[in-house]
């Protein structure tokens, strides 16, 4: 009879295992492949202890061991039965694992990688997993797939389990909450950017009064802005009115600096006197009305009106994070969002990636949230990065990892070259022409310096006009790269929509308008590339590789960059979706 597995072992961490190799010891042959699961799981606390008082056991009987009321194990299973060297074992009751599917979404707007990763199901021969389903979850709670190939042992004809530290991670991510079924404990799977899908705003309005609102606000989402710079502030937000009696208006949950205030559009309505300490200092006296000031403290920021009005009122601003710090580029706004505002740990970001990108791409960026709309971290997150015509990748190791989609320079270097030697087939795909992407798009238009407040003409003042009149009644200024050759080679180019951004900056903008026509204007193509498990699990997306293939100009090699990944881990194959 098969016993349950041994709940021991440390608090799972997200990260890699002890090593990435997939391929036996030299001079073995391989044999089958393995799958192991390493899943942590939590009892929760206030379970009732039972008693051990008079006549509640046996006398001279021992004393039950204590149980703590909480606690952390982990679950450890596979498919063909495995074991450490150390002995620790991996019951053979993992009786369906992942089928994995990760593909880019290549086109600019949409920054985020669309990812499946299924369901594990666990044989519950004999009921074993019944106690754990009850007294336990996995809600939430890390969990990582391992691979390796036995080693075929020809002289004694026998398969030797892989060493631990050779199995490779198929994926590291974390559990949604498990359900039995019939026969089998259910688990599905989901990588680090379920941790992303929040509100970005958490704090709420009391409606208690002052700067908790009226109770017209209870309940309202707090207003929350994080970025701008010198010269580059947020443009144009709409500060929610929190105390009218008090002309007192919130900005942001975080410290800043307001810049400017306009009044129905109007920045020479009201006077700055900068700012104060106190939202109850005395207004200078022999100064005309009309005047505004603001209070920057650790729990918001606000503006201060001296005369009420039923205008509409927008203010210029530069917004830092709670802790205090201002970050002004994007990657950098992207990964402090995650870090503060969304509470990840760091063991589930690729740091290295988001400061490479911040370090390629140094571009101004801020974005503002009135609280009138949920918004969710996934959504907050993946904007800035579209910033940049950057994704949000979940790499295996189980960190968001920032990756650039760009064309390659000219003389990269592959990561490997793959030739009929290896590949099982290559056939071409049409994921960009579903994306908009084929034929190629003949101009991209990229928005930035975003008005966060659009007023309608009528509600303009009328001594607002010229420039300052275009912007406030729209949303984006823009900036174009366009391609005559193009638009005259096909007969029906594509023409994109405009790509939001929260970019401050003309200049970096038009840079990445730039970068989307040199990537998408040389009319790429997609291959998907079918090769043996143990090529697919050595790379990651953003690799680049040579695939040579007698299948149109590929004869030769030509040079790419893996956008996708399937894992079929019945006919031990991956697919990887290559953009060449």
């Amino acid at each position: 009879m098969m016993h349950a597995p041994r709940l021991i072992g440390p608090r799972l961490a997200l990260g890699p295992p002890g090593g990435t190799g997939v391929v036996p010891a030299a001079g073995q042959d391989a044999g089958a492949w393995i799958v192991a699961l390493e899943l942590e799981i939590y009892r929760p606390g206030g379970v009732t202890a039972a008693q051990d008082g008079w006549l509640n056991r046996p006398r001279m009987a021992a004393r039950p061991l204590a149980q703590p009321l909480e606690s952390t194990d982990m679950l450890r299973a596979s498919d063909l039965g495995y074991r450490t060297e150390a002995g620790v074992a991996y019951p053979p009751t993992l009786e369906q694992s992942l089928a994995i599917d990760r593909q880019t979404n290549l086109h600019p707007s949409a920054p985020a990688a669309a990812v499946s990763w299924g369901t594990l199901r666990l044989a519950n021969l004999g009921r074993q997993y019944d106690g754990l389903a009850r007294g336990r979850n996995s809600d939430g709670r890390p969990l990582r797939i391992l691979m390796g190939r036995r080693r075929r042992d020809e002289a004694r004809g026998i398969e030797l389990d892989p060493p631990y530290a050779s199995l490779a991670p198929l994926m590291t991510g974390v559990a949604e909450p498990w359900s039995m079924a019939e026969g089998a404990l259910s688990v599905p799977v989901r990588d680090a950017s379920y941790l992303l899908e929040r509100p970005l705003q958490q704090s709420v309005y009391a409606g208690t009064g002052g700067l908790e609102g009226g109770p017209d606000l209870k309940g309202r989402r707090k207003p929350r802005a994080r970025g701008g710079a010198n010269g580059f502030p947020i443009r144009d937000v709409s500060p929610v009115w929190v105390d009218r009696a008090n002309g007192i208006l919130q900005v942001s949950d975080a410290p800043g600096v307001i810049v400017s205030v306009s009044e129905a559009g109007d920045p020479n309505q009201l006077v700055n006197i900068g700012e104060v300490e106190d939202f109850g200092d005395p207004w200078p006296a022999g100064t005309p009305g009309g005047r505004w000031r603001f209070i920057s403290r650790a729990d918001g920021l606000w503006l201060q009106l001296e005369s009420p009005t039923t205008a509409q009122i927008t203010a210029d601003v530069i917004a830092n994070f709670p802790s205090g710090v201002l970050v002004s580029t994007a990657a950098g706004i992207a990964r402090q969002m995650m870090l503060e505002d969304l509470g990840l740990p760091l063991s589930a970001i690729d740091l290295d990636s988001f400061a490479g990108l911040d370090a390629a791409y140094p571009w101004q960026a801020g974005d503002y949230w009135d609280g009138s709309s949920a918004v969710t971290g996934d959504d907050a997150v993946g904007l800035m990065l579209a910033s940049l015509g950057a994704k949000l990748i979940p790499a295996r190791s189980g960190r968001l990892r920032a990756w650039a989609l760009r064309a390659l320079p000219v003389g990269a270097r592959p990561a490997a070259t793959y030739t009929t030697a290896h590949l099982v087939s290559v056939e071409p795909s049409t994921r960009l022409s579903q994306a908009g992407l084929s034929p190629p798009p003949y101009r991209w238009r990229v928005g930035w310096g975003r008005n966060n407040t659009v007023i309608g003409t009528s509600d303009v003042d009328p001594d607002v006009a010229g420039y300052r009149l275009d912007f406030i009644t729209s949303e984006y200024r823009q900036v174009t790269w366009l391609s005559t050759t193009l638009a005259a080679a096909w007969r029906k180019p594509n023409d994109p929509d405009v790509v939001p951004t929260r970019l401050l900056d003309a200049a970096d903008a038009q840079a990445l308008a730039d970068a989307l026509g040199a990537q998408w204007g040389a009319a790429p193509r997609l291959y998907d590339c079918v090769l043996p498990l143990e090529y697919g699990l050595r790379h990651e997306i953003g690799d680049a590789l040579v695939i040579a293939y007698p299948l149109d100009d590929l004869d030769g090699g030509r040079i790419g960059q893996v956008v996708g990944e399937q894992t079929d881990l019945q006919t031990a194959t991956s697919r990887l979706t290559v953009l060449i």
